[in-house]
């Protein structure tokens, strides 16, 4: 399973006695982290839809009494509002619909602050992930494995308007501080040395069971 989440999902979905066990996704290659000191603004990347809670991104940032520079990478239903922002705040909004994959990371390393709050619920959360490998903090929504896959590294928001704003405030006054927590929780859980071990230990009981089995059968 992609995560523990997932697991509690599935396990209470079903009828049967089944053991799902987890291993969570890294990523292909090691990021590397800038210094906090060269990173400014916020950035939210992903679909532009409603379920991914863009709109609420957008909301949360506009209410903020004093805004960041805010970068959005991506595309979707609600892309005349990605324009619309961008067109009210020139000077502080910019928006890439589309930015291979290099460029975002580099964008994303940039940033002080990470915005994903969907409204679904997030079976792991690639962005997320992401975020925290490259020591950035993440202002989420809490939905699905995202308090998982954060952790420390961030805050949780409730979905309307208000508590985004106010999870944004507070989040960029101590964005520096958390980002040693996000790191740090990427490299416990969700590093390729990481992922090694759960993957070993997944293999040592599932023979461990088999030879439990075995055991009984006989």
């Amino acid at each position: 399973m992609l995560s523990e989440s997932m697991r509690d999902y599935f396990t209470s979905a079903s009828s049967e006695n089944l053991n799902f066990r987890v291993k969570y996704n890294c990523l292909e290659d090691e990021p590397r982290p800038l210094p906090v000191q060269q990173r400014n603004g916020l950035v939210c990347i992903g679909r532009l839809e409603r379920e991914k809670g863009f709109d609420l991104a957008i909301a949360g940032w506009c209410a903020l009494t004093q805004k960041p520079r805010l970068h959005i990478v991506g595309d979707g239903e609600l892309a005349p509002l990605a324009q619309q922002v961008q067109r009210e705040h020139p000077e502080l909004v910019t928006w890439h619909p589309q930015l291979p994959h290099h460029d975002t990371l580099n964008l994303l390393a940039s940033s002080s602050l990470s915005i994903n709050l969907p409204r679904w619920q997030e079976p792991f959360g690639r962005v997320a992930l992401e975020s925290i490998a490259l020591g950035v903090p993440v202002v989420h929504s809490g939905r699905g494995a995202l308090s998982e896959v954060v952790g420390p590294g961030g805050w949780a928001a409730a979905l309307h308007r208000g508590d985004v704003a106010d999870v944004l405030q507070r989040a960029l006054i101590d964005a520096e501080w958390k980002s040693a927590d996000a790191r740090e929780h990427y490299l416990a859980n969700f590093s390729a040395d990481a992922t090694t071990r759960q993957l070993h230990k997944i293999y040592v009981e599932a023979i461990s069971d088999a030879d439990s089995l075995r055991m009984d059968a006989r």
